[in-house]
């Protein structure tokens, strides 16, 4: 095969750019706006990947973990990568995080996360209910296993803050997190693509794991407090990435 081959993600154009696995993400993600790749397509192997976009294979691999990430492909083990059932609400996923990022949305989103999810996370330590309290903790177990499986999306991580929020039984704050919700959403695909290994989940997923304990012992300023820098820790990140 020549570079002209199609493969199977269409006409491959050589990278010229810096951020080589953000090119093959957006030609990846054309092919599926385009009609090119189909719901359960499988896409090429690294290697072949590689050899048509002209880079190396861990750029490749890092491309298609951006993709998996977002929910636009899917790895199934000793099959390969296809693309997933609801790609384009992933594709979809992926804009809103780069107008936030082009409007400077982004920033203004965590200030005010600082302060509406710090007084929902106070609430929630006084008026979570015992099965509240378990369906945290079922949650986060269920978020440890997926990073250690390297499956976790960044949607998942959403659940524990609409969870904390049903806990404060406030429904004004509920409907505000919910009418934001594609926002959250992006935002946390903003801090996974830009900088998030397995690690960092990891300390994302202590940190959720203290507002659990403080919740249970209902000790708001504490479980207030650690949303607070939870949050302040991620617009540090965001920060540090412009």
């Amino acid at each position: 095969m020549t570079r002209k081959d199609q493969g199977s993600v269409g006409m491959i154009k050589p990278l010229v750019r810096k951020t080589l696995h953000e090119e093959i993400v957006n030609q990846i993600m054309d092919g599926i706006t385009n009609g090119r790749l189909q719901p359960g397509n499988r896409i090429d192997g690294e290697a072949e990947l590689a050899r048509q976009f002209e880079v190396s294979r861990n750029i490749v691999r890092e491309a298609l973990k951006s993709l998996e990430l977002i929910g636009v492909v899917h790895t199934i083990n000793g099959k390969g990568s296809f693309i997933s059932e609801d790609a384009l609400t992933g594709i979809e996923l992926m804009r809103l995080v780069r107008m936030m990022k082009n409007e400077n949305y982004t920033i203004d989103l965590l200030e005010s996360r600082i302060m509406i999810e710090g007084d929902i996370a106070y609430l929630a330590a006084q008026r979570a209910t015992k099965k509240d309290i378990e369906d945290l903790s079922i949650i986060e177990r269920e978020t440890e296993e997926w990073i250690k499986k390297g499956s976790y999306k960044f949607q998942n991580g959403l659940r524990f803050h609409m969870k904390v929020a049903e806990c404060s039984k406030n429904h004004i704050m509920q409907k505000f997190l919910r009418s934001i919700s594609d926002e959250l959403t992006a935002q946390r695909g903003q801090l996974i693509l830009a900088h998030k290994s397995n690690d960092e989940l990891m300390l994302e997923l202590k940190e959720h794991i203290s507002m659990i304990k403080f919740i249970k012992e209902r000790k708001p300023e504490e479980t207030k407090k650690v949303m607070q820098m939870h949050i302040m820790r991620a617009m540090r990140i965001l920060k540090e990435c412009e």
